[in-house]
């Protein structure tokens, strides 16, 4: 517990059970949230209507970091996104449609008329946003994410990856299609445009890169590509606000087009190769004639970034949306504009069904609608009028631009023809806000919906709601002066918690196994890095050694019961790998740097050793090894106050961080006995409550062996028993250059604990 100055460093931690928190009463029951029970101790979200468990992530990276994602899911499986579609596509028969959306995942539905949709099948390969996915020869599916690789799979399998490539060297942000053709253009970061060929077999992908031929160029951003039916022709439109032509067979550029004052967020381009819509930044779409190389239309109906277009075979009737929610079907013979529906969130992609009469809508919910598309004629208060009298030939370009007016210019509130879809694929709300507590084990969420709940980082688990919420009021009021180091990075990028691991820093942080409720010695130390690796890798290293358990008790659970430590006994263990849980993913980069991902369970047949698992993880998981962190010890002074009390034999000493002062006061009252003459004491409990009717207190004061009252201080503060040597350092001392110095005296009759103001995010 306690070393003289000189003393040996502290070995490797055995693996750990997590400390509970403070005094807080918000905290209270936290502690047992790593034992027994299923995912079924999961918090209810949205109101109470869903029932969610956690599902997890572990992603390995080249630069030997890994990243841990809390999945929260339907306890029949994971089925619904956690974050904005990106993306979705139509099959050609309509009964089917697949969503790709920001966590990572594309999902596939059964949407035939006449049923209700339902969930079919979970794409999971890749590891950051899913930006685009098309449909080939209507069974292969090709997506686009920002793990800069384009991943092939059968469409209409469980989720089988047929192929992975890493063509681009940035985020793949957008793709397109000649389904007959079997070819498929994507375009991306660092403005690169590539085209696939996917005629002969998938297995045998081809890609040509067509732009830029001078990679040391900056040339912007792709933000949008779009393919003629043929495959002759491909546009990009980038971030410097023009749109490039390129002819695929001869691989260069034809043309480019000028016009747009912001980034190209949306392409399309007619069955002929001869018309053109963009979709921009500067809140206009155009038309543009491709032979002539000119712009014949610009129509300026939204209020903020068009993001997305569908089109007639003719090109006559336009639909478009954006980042101001609505979606507006424009006649381009006539130039009106009519607002069909509004969404709650900015809509990222629309898809129609084969006969034309509904559109699927993807937004930055995770929630995807249908709506249907009326045939009827608008009413006055949907319809837009053109600003002047032109009209438009059909069949013959015209050079001019109409301006379709907004409705500030109209000076009337517009009235969606639509008002509720006709169908919905509910998701789950992203989380939009986080912040790690005091303890480095739990984090305060927030999510899209405004629901704040907390998470234990080491297992997974939402162990409390708190309903819709102020976020920070809350985090202020669950402050508690802990003082823990910080072990992981952490982001809600995808919608979900990840927490990175890298090392060393992953091992900074150590807990006593009693402080969080495990039947363990009372100075044994549990590490948090060391127990979560060790916990979800725990099936592959198993399979690897079937020897890795081998000094387990015969009743010890392998599915998560428990946990052997250094010593061969069993202690509480993280709970990630429980065959009651949602499968966890893991996923790494292999040497030549390709994100791949795996089901925790299908690891040992999936990972190879040597190119996908990082030497550092190898030597935690499977050799039990971590290096030393000096973060784990520190070094104070145990001095008298005044000359109430003498000093001790060895005043400098050496003990964990997390030691607390309760066990520091028992230290000292042993020293004190063993003194030449013994000085008979008692330190009664002080802590931030009232200890007038502290058992321990009162027992003691009712002792009839005569003994002083000590008090435990630090620059005139009386220290609390429940606060550790790492708190006072960091609260009380605030000199992190200079060893502690703690003081003893004979108690007071009054007392000073420290004030300490709530620190967050």
């Amino acid at each position: 517990m306690l070393d003289g100055d000189g003393a040996e460093g502290i070995g490797a931690a055995p693996l750990g059970v997590l400390r509970r928190g403070g005094r807080n009463a918000e905290m209270a029951g936290l502690a047992g949230s790593f034992r027994g029970g299923s995912g079924r101790e999961a918090a209810c979200f949205a109101g109470g209507v869903a029932l969610w468990v956690c599902d997890s992530r572990v992603l390995s990276r080249a630069g030997g970091c890994v990243r841990v994602a809390e999945w929260r899911a339907p306890r029949c499986g994971v089925v619904q996104h956690c974050s904005g579609v990106q993306s979705l596509v139509v099959s050609a028969t309509g009964e089917h449609l697949f969503t790709a959306s920001r966590d990572s995942t594309v999902k596939r539905w059964n949407v035939s008329e006449g049923q209700k949709p339902r969930f079919e099948a979970s794409f999971d390969g890749h590891c950051e946003w899913v930006n685009d996915v098309v449909l080939v020869q209507d069974n292969i599916l090709v997506t686009g994410a920002s793990d800069k690789t384009l991943r092939v799979w059968d469409a209409y399998s469980s989720g089988q990856q047929m192929l992975s490539s890493q063509c681009h060297t940035d985020y793949v942000i957008s793709l397109a299609a000649a389904p007959s053709e079997g070819l498929v253009a994507s375009a991306g970061l660092r403005a690169e445009v590539c085209v696939w060929d996917l005629k002969q077999s998938p297995e045998m992908m081809t890609s040509v890169k067509l732009f830029p031929h001078d990679t040391n160029k900056e040339k912007g951003s792709m933000y949008a590509v779009a393919l003629s039916a043929t495959g002759k022709l491909v546009a990009a439109g980038s971030s410097d606000d023009i749109t490039r032509i390129f002819d695929v067979r001869e691989g260069k550029k034809v043309m480019k087009l000028k016009g747009h004052t912001g980034n190209i967020r949306a392409l399309l381009i007619n069955a002929e190769g001869t018309r053109l819509l963009s979709g921009s930044s500067d809140h206009t779409f155009k038309l543009w004639d491709l032979g002539l190389q000119r712009c014949v239309q610009t129509c300026s109906v939204h209020t903020d970034s068009v993001w997305s277009l569908l089109a007639s075979e003719n090109f006559n009737v336009v639909l478009s949306g954006g980042r101001d929610k609505c979606v507006y079907r424009t006649n381009m013979l006539n130039r009106t504009s009519e607002l069909l529906f509004t969404e709650e969130y900015p809509i990222t992609k629309m898809a129609a069904s084969p006969s034309g009469g509904s559109i699927w809508v993807a937004s930055a919910s995770s929630s995807v609608n249908k709506w249907d598309i009326p045939v009827k004629l608008p009413t006055d208060s949907s319809l837009w009028n053109a600003a002047d009298g032109n009209k438009a030939v059909p069949g013959r370009p015209h050079l001019f631009t109409s301006s379709l007016r907004r409705p500030s210019e109209a000076n009337k509130v517009l009235e969606p023809l639509q008002c509720r879809p006709a169908a919905t694929l509910s998701g789950i709300p992203a989380i939009v806000d986080r912040a790690v507590l005091r303890d480095q084990r739990h984090m305060l969420l927030k999510d899209q919906k405004g629901e704040v709940t907390i998470l234990d980082v080491t297992s997974g688990r939402i162990v409390r709601n708190f309903g819709v919420v102020d976020f920070k009021a809350k985090e202020v009021e669950l402050f508690e002066p802990n003082c823990v180091p910080k072990w992981f990075d952490h982001d809600n990028r995808l919608g979900m918690v990840t927490v990175t691991l890298e090392t060393p820093k992953c091992f900074a942080a150590e807990v006593y196994a009693r402080d969080f409720g495990a039947d363990a010695p009372e100075d044994r130390r549990m590490n948090y890095g060391d127990g979560m690796l060790r916990s979800v890798l725990a099936p592959w290293a198993f399979h690897r050694n079937p020897k890795y358990l081998e000094r387990a008790p015969e009743e010890l659970d392998l599915w998560g019961k428990g946990w052997v430590d250094g010593e061969g006994k069993t202690v509480q263990s993280f709970r990630f790998w429980e065959r009651s849980k949602p499968l966890v993913w893991v996923s790494s980069t292999n040497t030549e740097g390709e994100p791949w991902k795996a089901s925790i369970h299908d690891l040992p047949k999936k990972v190879n050793d040597r190119e996908d698992i990082p030497e550092w993880v190898a030597e935690c998981v499977l050799r039990l090894r971590i290096p030393m962190q000096k973060s784990w010890k520190c070094s104070f002074h145990l001095l008298p106050l005044d000359d109430s009390l003498p000093p001790l034999n060895q005043s400098r000493l050496t003990a964990p961080r997390i030691l607390q002062i309760r066990k520091v006061s028992q230290y000292l009252k042993q020293k004190l006995l063993e003194l030449n003459p013994p000085v008979n004491v008692e330190i009664p409990p002080v802590d931030y409550c009232d200890v007038s009717n502290d058992p321990y207190y009162t027992e003691k004061r009712d002792n009839d062996e005569p003994f002083q009252e000590v008090t435990l201080m630090c620059k005139g503060y009386t220290l609390p028993f429940s606060m550790s040597v790492g708190s006072v350092i960091e609260y009380v001392w605030r000199e992190p250059d200079e060893d502690l110095d703690i003081m003893y005296c004979v108690r007071r009759e009054s007392i000073r604990l420290p004030e300490i103001a709530p620190q967050v995010s």
